[in-house]
């Protein structure tokens, strides 16, 4: 069994309008991000949805790459930007990120 990054297999959660999540929370948009971030390549500490103080940090990081307010707090806004982010980083780079057409290219070929 050849699976995909997280987040390729389970999407993001949206936020309503005006939502915003805190650190020390839990959600399902966080697992959202824990596993855009992670695709991203940055390093947080889990994927279940616990708002952490290392998933805060790096969110942080991926904040400041946008040169905004760095606050680690999640909204839509920055839901969005993970997602735009992620497929861009996945087009650019399905050669090597999609592990499950790899493997069928490898199989067609044996």
């Amino acid at each position: 069994e050849v699976t995909l990054p997280a987040i390729m297999e389970n999407g993001f959660e949206p936020l309503d309008e005006g939502e915003t999540i805190a650190p020390d929370s839990v959600d399902d948009a966080i697992v959202s991000l824990q596993e855009a971030l992670t695709f991203l390549g940055y390093t947080v500490d889990r994927q279940d949805g616990y708002y952490s103080p290392k998933s805060v940090e790096e969110f942080k990081k991926y904040q400041a790459t946008y040169g905004t307010i760095v606050d680690g707090v999640l909204t839509q806004e920055w839901i969005s930007r993970l997602h735009a982010d992620v497929a861009r980083v996945w087009h650019e780079e399905m050669d090597t990120r999609d592990t499950q057409m790899a493997k069928a290219v490898e199989l067609v070929h044996e």
